[in-house]
Parts: C-alpha cells; structure tokens; sequence
C-alpha cells in the first residue's frame, strides 16, 4: 500500500449506531466486477450508511459508484493507483473485511501488493476460508436413491466440483447440520466425503487420512469427540468417510467400506473460490 499519507480512516456516528464503523479510504478504481448496485453524490456517507455497501469508487470524473456483495461468480477486483487523477475507493469496515447483517464475515483478499478482489459462491454454495491464500465453496446434494462412493464423486463432477474433504472442527459441525437439515428429519443420514485412511493395516487403531482433493489439507477436523470410528467390519477395512447424522449423538465424522457402501443419502461437494 502507498504511504499513509493517502491512507485514510473515516469515522462517522449517526445517531443509534453502536459500534461506531470505520471505512478505508485509498487511491485506486475498480478494475472489473459486477455493476454497482447504485449511484451517490455523497460517496462515504451514503456506503457508510448501507448495510449492503460493501464499497465505494469516485472516478477522476467525480462520480460515485456504490458496490454490493456480488449476487454473481464475477469477483470485484480493485486496483490502488498513484493518485494523480483523484480517484479513490473506500472499503467498508477496517481489515478489508465485511460482516453481513446476520454476522457472516467475508474477507477481501490481497491478490498482489496493489490489488484486492472480493468473491462470492454460486448461489446456494457456501464459502470456507481455508487459509489467507485458499477459499472454497461447499454444497452437500441430497440424493433419492443410495450413493455408492462412485456416484457421489460423478455427482460432484457433473456440478463442476470435486468430492471435497473436511478441514476444522467447524467445517465438519457445519457438514453434519446441513445432512440433518438436507435429510428432512430422517433419525440416521449420512453424506460422503473425501478422505481415506492412510495407514498399515496392521495399526489398530489408526486416525491418520489423506485427502486427495488438493483443496483439504492436515486432520485438523479428525479430533477426539468428532468421530465415531470401528476401523474394521469383521475383516474389512472402513477407510473412507462420511458425515453421519443419527439421532442421539453428536459424532460428525463416521467411517465406512469404500467400495461397499452404498447407502449415502448425499454427498459434500466442493470448488476452489477464484478471486
């Protein structure tokens, strides 16, 4: 970013607003993106006033454009500039972050030392920030009929997305609410994932898997109270997983027979965010 001399912080109160928010004011334009959701001559206030604004962009010419979290798969792209014409966008809240009305933060991701772009999923995906360099976006898909692991990866591959593993904690709590949502009040459902367990067959027991999305990394999600796991079924190896809703517990994460299993209700489907 350009000295902080052109970095400046705004601060407006209005009258019931706690906290009060502040705005990120540089020089710069929008590169491309979406069309503004609307026009304003007073730039800063009326984005700083709109829940929706996420920023603002007066041109050399002196008109103001407000932005909105795109609707679309277009990333709005910003690019800094050196000033000379005047121009400046405004990002909404400080840390090139944005918190929606119903506390979802969104972040705005630095895709070089001058340009930021901010995305969003497909409608009815939802986006996952793995790491300050990787966001994805999610979608579990009922099935009628039971899936056999197969099935599950076709179905994925015919929405342009992969069979996707599970990377936190909260990634896998998440997973394990849509499967009792999705299932329509059914006492026992369960969604594949990626992930297969990777180790000798004679280590009884063994946690450790592999994900071969190239989008889950680590067994960060693999902890104590997560999963309920019986390794084996009489002398077959259970080392792929699903995400299993049964009333009365709280596990999220099950093991199952890769090739045999074929009762799935669904499957976790995932891509990679562009930015």
């Amino acid at each position: 970013m350009r000295p902080l001399a052109i970095l400046i912080l705004f601060s407006f109160l209005f009258p019931h607003t706690e906290p009060i928010q502040k705005m990120v004011k540089i020089y710069g334009a929008v590169q491309s993106g979406p069309d503004p959701f609307g026009y304003s001559v007073d730039c800063l206030k009326d984005c700083y006033a709109n829940s929706t604004c996420i920023l603002a962009f007066k041109n050399s010419n002196g008109n103001c454009s407000l932005y909105s979290i795109p609707s679309s798969t277009v990333p709005l792209k910003v690019v800094e500039t050196p000033g000379e014409d005047g121009s400046w966008v405004a990002f909404k809240d400080l840390n090139f972050t944005f918190t929606t009305s119903n506390g979802d933060v969104f972040t705005w991701k630095n895709t070089s030392s001058t340009t930021w772009s901010f995305a969003m999923c497909k409608s009815g995906w939802t986006r996952f920030d793995r790491s300050a360099t990787l966001s994805v976006c999610i979608k579990g898909v009922n099935s009628s009929i039971g899936l056999s692991q197969a099935s599950a990866v076709s179905t994925c591959t015919s929405l342009g997305a992969v069979r996707i593993g599970v990377q936190t904690v909260a990634e896998s709590q998440w997973m394990w609410d849509q499967v009792k949502y999705l299932s329509g009040g059914a006492n026992m459902s369960s969604y594949w994932i990626a992930g297969l367990r990777f180790c000798d067959p004679s280590d009884k027991p063994c946690d450790m898997f592999y994900f071969w999305d190239d989008l889950t990394t680590g067994t960060n999600a693999i902890v104590a109270g997560t999963f309920r796991f019986d390794y084996f079924y009489d002398s077959t190896p259970l080392w792929c997983l699903n995400i299993l809703y049964q009333e009365g517990y709280t596990e999220t994460l099950k093991d199952v027979y890769c090739e045999g299993f074929q009762g799935a209700s669904g499957v976790f489907c995932g891509y990679q965010l562009v930015f």
